[in-house]
């Protein structure tokens, strides 16, 4: 479940960029919204589970760079400050995302837009 809060923003951007062209402009933004809005929830339940149990989590990926005892995972770490940073940025994304609905509407490129406002919130985890 927690691999999903990286998971779901790049999945976000590659399904509006590279489908969102097919799908119509009305379907790729609900699928964007829908996506960033269940990444939200994600993060919301991963939070109060964190502070309830006071505990911070290690989730490894992978391995990147190993030599005998010396070894660089690339991993994820989840504890309060994370936890409440992500659901600050998450939440204002979702909010832009929102307010990209109205404010976008006559663009052509919107499915463009939506798909690079998820690679940023992609981004923003890093």
């Amino acid at each position: 479940m927690y691999s999903l809060i990286l998971l779901l923003p790049i999945l976000s951007f590659i399904f509006t960029f590279f489908f969102g062209q097919y799908w119509g402009r009305e379907k790729s933004i609900k699928i964007a919204i829908f996506i960033q809005s269940l990444s939200l929830l994600i993060i919301v339940g991963c939070y109060f589970e964190i502070i309830l149990s006071q505990s911070s989590i290690l989730l490894i990926i992978f391995d990147w760079f190993f030599i005998d005892i010396f070894n660089i995972h690339f991993c994820i770490f989840l504890d309060t400050l994370t936890c409440g940073m992500l659901l600050i940025v998450f939440f204002i994304s979702f909010c832009v995302n929102i307010f990209s609905i109205g404010y976008m509407s006559h663009d052509p490129f919107i499915v463009r837009f939506f798909s690079y406002l998820s690679l940023f919130v992609f981004l923003c985890y890093f």
